[in-house]
């Protein structure tokens, strides 16, 4: 089987979990002898690590297709120009392009969730509009679309329809474990315990009341750190530039000194700071998906995260839920408890499990049926 694959989207860095994402596909389609041909507009955009990894295979290949400063047009570009032919083409982030030639055997979207229908105010009036037509063009006119979480598909349902019943199958992201290869044991924090959150630094990712929360904890605990990892809202090349209102936060509670942020980090480092975690914890109030936590407790990690749907689906009820996860006094009173040594880290067989059911190869398997199906 020959995937053509679309990563015109890709800034490396600066668009969150949908790159990595599209690299654990790729590497699982691979790894089950798919043939994939890559297609963005400067190589540079792409993680070198992937690049080395994907090389490995000769069944891979990257092309330079397009202008470079739309991504909307170098899709258009290729579904209309592109010579070449396949089984498939997979479109990774929501925009099927209006025109798709059929040498490119079938369509598949990937849509990773409908949430400027439900933050509308995190959009512009003009990028709610452009998703409400992209979204609805991707439904009628992709062969399948696939989306990462059952209830991304029952919010789609919602939306589209019998449409959404027949078009849209559920295939969960896949997580490379062997990105967190790393052994090393040490952290920048050398003897200090640590939380741990990883996220680009959107407003929902609601990092404002787990900072609230984290200081309410030090006056019950002092000896424990706060790491945030992911791109603080100005290197973000995508949606709402709010939450740069979080230093301020924390300088006005006067915990500067028990706060790290590390801005984006390299997969090296990041499994470092999994692997050494007290806790992980994750309070956003909108996820499609939520790979963090996954990530988190297929490493071994005790995960704290917010009780709404997506989490709860694909965290497999291992992980301590806070249902209240607007409020501060509720995650300070979570995580004392996951700190605790009475609430134990996730056993082999949970690691198993979460490190089987999200496996590139397994996930690959599902894209390829989901391919083949009618």
């Amino acid at each position: 089987m020959k995937i053509i694959v679309s990563a015109c989207f890709v800034k490396h860095g600066k668009v969150g979990g949908a790159e990595y994402m599209l690299y654990n596909l790729v590497l699982g389609l691979l790894a089950v002898e798919v043939q994939v041909v890559m297609i963005v507009a400067d190589q540079s955009d792409l993680s070198e690590k992937f690049i080395k990894e994907a090389k490995v295979y000769s069944s891979f290949t990257i092309e330079t297709f397009g202008l470079g400063f739309s991504r909307f047009i170098d899709e258009s570009l290729i579904g209309l120009f592109y010579k070449k032919k396949s089984d498939a083409i997979i479109f990774p982030n929501y925009f099927r392009p209006l025109f798709v030639s059929s040498r490119f055997g079938k369509p598949v979207t990937i849509i990773h969730d409908f949430q400027y229908r439900v933050h509308p105010q995190y959009f512009s009036l003009y990028k709610r509009a452009w998703l409400r037509l992209s979204h609805a063009m991707s439904m009628r006119l992709s062969g399948k679309v696939v989306v990462i979480s059952s209830f991304v598909k029952k919010h789609a349902e919602l939306l589209y329809g019998e449409r959404a019943s027949r078009k849209v199958c559920v295939v969960h992201n896949a997580i490379s474990w062997d990105r967190f290869n790393v052994t090393s044991a040490k952290t920048p924090l050398t003897n200090q315990k640590y939380i741990l959150s990883v996220c680009a630094h959107y407003p929902h990712k609601n990092l404002k009341t787990l900072i609230e929360g984290f200081s309410l904890l030090l006056e019950i605990q002092k000896d424990i750190v706060l790491v945030l990892v992911g791109q603080h809202p100005g290197m973000l090349s995508t949606h709402s530039k709010g939450g740069g209102e979080l230093m301020q936060i924390i300088s006005d509670l006067g915990i500067g000194e028990h706060v790290q942020f590390t801005g984006h980090v390299s997969d090296d480092e990041l499994s470092i700071w999994y692997k050494n975690a007290e806790v992980f914890a994750f309070p956003s109030t909108f996820e499609g998906f939520g790979m963090p936590p996954v990530e988190a407790i297929g490493l071994g990690a005790k995960a704290v995260v917010s009780e709404i749907p997506p989490l709860v689906e694909v965290t497999c009820g291992k992980a301590l839920y806070v249902t209240d996860y607007n409020n501060a006094n509720a995650w300070c009173l979570h995580l004392k408890e996951a700190l605790q040594d009475s609430y134990k880290k996730p056993d082999s067989n949970d690691i198993k499990l979460i490190r089987r059911k999200y496996s590139p190869v397994y996930i690959a398997k599902k894209y390829i049926e989901a391919i083949e199906s009618p």
